[in-house]
């Protein structure tokens, strides 16, 4: 087989290309083609050097072909690097074989073979100092093949065709005088070949990587400046949470060349291939390229790390302490938890009264070590930051919360913490019964407490003993659980929580899925593909949108596109609420009086400002005593109490308590109050008996603490006439006789307002 790189098949008729030739030319006779260099030298001695050229760049191998007479007296031909230094030759001795091993000549093999074409050929190892000498006669077969030192480990670059013929002449650096030299007449040399020197190539440039979506990540980059005389192609390894480099799946790891100066290769998830090797969510990513040829690779060239979207926080939820503080609390299940590059986002939204704003982010904090929980306590008196920065909490108010992460490229899906307004957890189950009887419809589900399959990645339920576990796929063999829910027609915020584990997707039309029935059709609201595969528990809060809320709403979980049998779903505790409201203290209420209105009975007043409240709870006790009788409750829109079947002549503390439920997970478990003191006050010390035109009547005596005279008047039919007082000196200091010029007392009372 013909080397790559012809030098000189003398073609052309002419030595034009070579350089200080002395004693040849070009004749007819030839091995391939019609011409070939003759050295024609007629006398019995002449110069040494008949001709030289260079190759233009480094060889690795080289091939000649030659024949002479027998009135030759032999030739030679040097190979030279670039500084000018033999690296060896090898020549004829007419009609012997001659070759240099080092500073010696060697003379190989004696033939009297003449006219005949010899195929010359020697590789080169550099690295070793030695090269492979192949010599043929191509008319006999004769094959002949050595192994011999270099006079220096430089590669070659040049030739030189040479008036010599003894292997001591060829050995000799300074063959420049006539008497080394015999009369090279009659000797041919034809097509002259090489194959340039190939090294490893040099690094490929400009690496890149981006994240398309969480199941494809490209890589591109540029090919090396240098391939070393030979184009190869191309190694990509990857790295998945600096759990170490090693051949991807999802597309090859080794890149053909095909010319190009710049490549691009997208990676995606693959079945059930090592989680390692593979593109999916909630992960960083590295990649290393190289470049190889038949020398060596090139050194690595690394992209900067990329990273897909993180799984949401882990069952975040709420705890109060008391009205104004929130302790939130969630796990750290992301794998991205440990590299510094990622942090959690609280996000917000409120309602003052007039209806919920937007959501708003209020707080960052750095993520801690994978399987963490971290916790979070803030009130009404902690400045917020992010969106609302400089804010605080207001009182008088409720809130909904999501948490979520950020890793600086990208988000994980929002979370709700907690779920559940008194009565509106419309189903909930956590399997902890061992079995599916809360579901109406059940096919090919299995309740499980062991670890599954381990393409899901999980070990065993995500809370408690049992999950559910379902295979294939609802479309096409029916597998599912659904429960029918009934009607949600007015309902809003509907959420769906839960956890869900995903194995074994072959492609990125495979998901493990959660759908809702919306009265007519259904809807698919959540849907984990390909690249959740191995990924374990992912805590999902899916909103519901309010169009699909119906008289006839319905929940299926199952998978969806599984055509292949091996497809693998997860589910465990199941919950479909409204989001949940978290209610700060109430507003106090302004304008706070107690009336004494008639015997035994007292009254409590008071101007209403709360937006969020759902009763009064009314108390009194007797001025001195420790204990609060809890008299009534009332609605939250009243703004007046009365408290009867008290005895007369005592003095009385009292107070309203402003009550606003907080619930969760469906049922109330917290009350915020705002207790309100009233003036204290004293019931009527008695009554006497006033006689009008129209007859006696009875008429409540008051401590005179509690009167107020601007305020004391006297409703009759006609209007309002004076009530006079008596004289004080002419009474008891404690009391008030009240007389009347008037006709018919009514709503006579002693009245004390808070200032």
């Amino acid at each position: 087989m013909a080397l790559s790189n012809v030098l000189d098949d003398f073609e052309d008729n002419d030595l034009a290309e070579w350089n200080n030739v002395s004693g040849l030319n070009t004749d007819s006779t030839s091995y391939s083609g019609s011409y070939s260099a003759h050295g024609d030298h007629g006398t019995n001695y002449d110069n040494y050097l008949m001709a030289e050229r260079g190759f233009g760049e480094e060889i690795s191998k080289f091939r000649i072909y030659y024949k002479e007479t027998s009135n030759s007296h032999g030739a030679a031909y040097q190979l030279f690097d670039s500084s000018g230094n033999r690296v060896c030759g090898f020549g004829t001795t007419n009609p012997g074989w001659t070759y240099t091993d080092g500073s010696s000549g060697v003379d190989a093999y004696s033939s009297s073979n003449y006219n005949d074409w010899h195929e010359v050929t020697l590789t080169f190892d550099y690295s070793a100092g030695t090269y492979d000498i192949r010599w043929e006669n191509l008319s006999t077969g004769t094959v002949k093949n050595y192994t011999a030192n270099l006079d220096t480990n430089n590669p070659v670059t040049s030739i030189e065709i040479v008036n010599v013929n003894q292997p001591e002449d060829i050995a000799d650096q300074t063959m420049d005088q006539n008497t080394c030299c015999g009369a090279a007449y009659d000797h041919w040399t034809d097509y002259i070949q090489y194959e340039p020197r190939v090294s490893a190539p040099s690094q490929p440039q400009n690496v890149s990587v981006t994240v398309d979506a969480n199941d494809q990540i490209t890589v591109h980059w540029d090919e090396p400046d240098d391939w070393g005389g030979e184009r190869g192609d191309y190694n990509v390894d990857i790295n998945r949470d600096g759990m170490g480099y090693t051949n991807p799946r999802g597309a090859p790891n080794l890149i053909n060349d095909d010319g190009s100066t710049s490549y691009s290769q997208a990676y995606t998830p693959s079945s059930d291939e090592p989680y390692d090797r593979v593109v999916g969510i909630d992960s960083s990513f590295k990649f290393r390229i190289r470049a190889q040829n038949s020398a060596g690779n090139s050194s690595w060239t690394y992209s900067s790390t990329v990273y897909t979207e993180p799984i949401p926080p882990h069952k975040p939820s709420v705890s109060r302490p008391d009205a104004n503080t929130f302790e939130f609390k969630w796990t750290n299940k992301t794998d991205q938890a440990s590299l510094g590059s990622i942090s959690t986002t609280l996000v917000l939204r409120e309602d003052t009264g007039s209806g919920y704003g937007n959501w708003q982010r209020f707080w960052g904090t750095d993520v801690t070590s994978k399987g963490d929980t971290q916790t979070l306590t803030i009130d009404t008196n902690t400045t917020l930051e992010a969106d609302m920065s400089g804010e605080t909490l207001n009182e008088d108010a409720r809130y909904q919360f999501k948490i979520r992460y950020w890793n600086g490229s990208s988000g994980s899906e929002n979370v709700h913490f907690d779920y559940g307004n008194n009565g509106n957890v419309y189903f909930e189950d956590d399997f902890e019964s061992g079995d599916l009887s809360n579901w109406d419809s059940t096919t090919g589900a299995n309740v499980r407490s062991d670890s599954g399959n381990g393409d899901l990645g999980i070990s065993g339920a995500d809370q408690g003993t049992y999950w559910v576990d379902l295979t294939q796929d609802i479309d096409n063999d029916g597998n599912l659980i659904q429960k029918n829910l009934g009607d949600l027609s007015g309902e809003s915020d509907v959420i769906v929580k839960c956890v869900m584990a995903t194995g074994s997707m072959d492609n990125s039309t495979e998901w493990t899925v959660i759908d809702w029935y919306d009265g007519s059709s259904w809807q698919e609201i959540v849907a984990h593909g390909h690249e959740y595969n191995k990924q374990g528990w992912v805590e999902v809060s899916a909103l519901v949108p309010n169009s699909y809320l119906s008289t006839d709403n319905r929940i299926r979980l199952g998978g969806r596109g599984g055509l292949g049998g091996a497809d693998f779903h997860g589910f465990d505790r199941v919950v479909i609420s409204d989001i949940l409201h978290e209610y700060t203290k109430p507003a106090a209420p302004t304008n706070l009086v107690s009336r004494a209105t008639g015997s035994g009975e007292l009254e409590l007043g008071w101007t209403d400002n709360a937006s969020f409240e759902d009763q009064y709870e009314i108390f009194y006790r007797q001025t001195g005593a420790s204990s609060w009788t809890d008299d009534q409750t009332i609605s939250s829109d009243s703004e007046k109490a009365t408290i009867t079947g008290l005895p007369n002549a005592t003095r009385y503390e009292l107070k309203t308590r402003e009550v606003v439920e907080q619930p969760r997970n469906g049922s109330v478990n917290e009350w915020w109050f705002h207790d309100n003191i009233h003036p204290n006050i004293s019931t009527p010390l008695g009554a006497t008996k006033l006689n009008t035109p129209s007859g006696s009547i009875e008429v409540p005596v008051f401590d005179l603490q509690d009167v107020d005279r601007s305020f004391m008047r006297l409703s009759t039919p006609s209007g309002t006439g004076a009530l006079n007082f008596v004289d004080p000196s002419n009474a008891d200091l404690d009391q008030i006789r009240v007389n009347t010029e008037s006709y018919g007392v009514q709503g006579l009372s002693s009245e004390v307002e808070n200032e």
